[in-house]
């Protein structure tokens, strides 16, 4: 695995929860962090590889890396400055 994904840093573990929820949780932690900070996501949904994709793009927000071959999937996602809640 890239050492990128064992810096330490904010986490997000939503191993365990299924769409829409994966989203809705994702959603409500990006409104409680800054812009410009960088959280690594980690679940076992595999529709999350599609829907972190159009979540990302819709919100304006950045994937920095991510690891989808293996559950659990990881993704490094950094916040933008969307103005959409």
């Amino acid at each position: 695995m890239k050492k990128i994904f064992e810096k330490k840093r904010n986490i997000l573990d939503l191993r365990g929860l299924y769409c829409p929820d994966v989203v809705s949780s994702l959603r409500k932690t990006m409104r409680n962090i800054k812009n410009g900070d960088i959280i690594l996501v980690i679940s076992d949904d595999i529709s999350i590889k599609q829907d972190i994709q159009y979540f990302c793009n819709f919100m304006g927000h950045n994937i920095l890396d991510y690891h989808d071959k293996y559950i659990p999937f990881r993704y490094l996602l950094k916040r933008g400055s969307s103005t959409i809640t």
